[in-house]
């Protein structure tokens, strides 16, 4: 190849390279005229920003605001940190809450369904009303009372003393009480030649001797 054509084909890749240029020229021209009056736009609303703010905040209090966090940094990283545990404890905690909160719900279900709230409400009310009809001391009285009737209740669940009164009331309900007639002296007499009878008088005169200490 000549020295000329070498010569042109230089000045070629010249030529294109100022041709891309310009139009890259071109380009960040037509760029500029679109950006400039957005960015002016930004510019003049910053401003008027900063200035509806200028009674409110200045330079100094900003400095001042920084110099806090620089003195608070300890502190910023120790509430950091906790929160950090407090995070990781709930997402230890959070998969077992989950059970937990579905049983509450079935449970409440369950108590709604069987109708225990309509019946809390309903001794709440009984409550209400005892407190309008009777005064402090006649509902510590009445609560004395109810003591007392709860110690007797305690004594008779007593397993020997239970079977004592099943016992009674299975006697008693033996008794066909349309077909008992009148017994005088020589009936009872009579009488006593059964051991039921017998046995009656032993265990009544038991109970008369126990009725006797109430005297005492």
């Amino acid at each position: 190849m000549s020295n000329d054509a070498v010569l042109l084909e230089r000045l070629d890749r010249i030529e294109q390279r100022l041709e891309r240029m310009a139009s890259s020229a071109e380009s960040s021209h037509d760029l500029h005229e679109t950006l400039a009056p957005i960015l002016k736009g930004a510019f003049v609303s910053t401003v008027a920003e900063f200035n509806t703010m200028d009674h409110k905040v200045n330079l100094d209090d900003l400095f001042a605001l920084f110099r806090r966090v620089m003195f608070s940094v300890r502190d910023i990283t120790y509430v950091l940190e906790q929160l950090e545990n407090i995070i990781d404890l709930w997402r230890t905690v959070e998969p077992m809450t989950k059970p937990l909160f579905l049983s509450s719900v079935e449970a409440f279900d369950s108590m709604e369904r069987k109708g225990t709230f309509e019946k809390l409400s309903a001794l709440g009310e009984i409550g209400s009303k005892t407190a309008e009809s009777f005064s402090a001391d006649q509902i510590r009285n009445m609560g004395e009372t109810l003591v007392f009737f709860l110690t007797v209740l305690e004594r008779i669940s007593n397993p020997e003393t239970r079977a004592v009164l099943e016992k009674l009331v299975d006697a008693m309900t033996e008794v066909d009480l349309a077909s008992v007639k009148g017994v005088g002296v020589i009936g009872m007499a009579k009488a006593m030649g059964s051991k039921d009878m017998q046995n009656g008088l032993g265990v009544a005169l038991e109970m008369v001797k126990a009725l006797g200490k109430i005297k005492e």
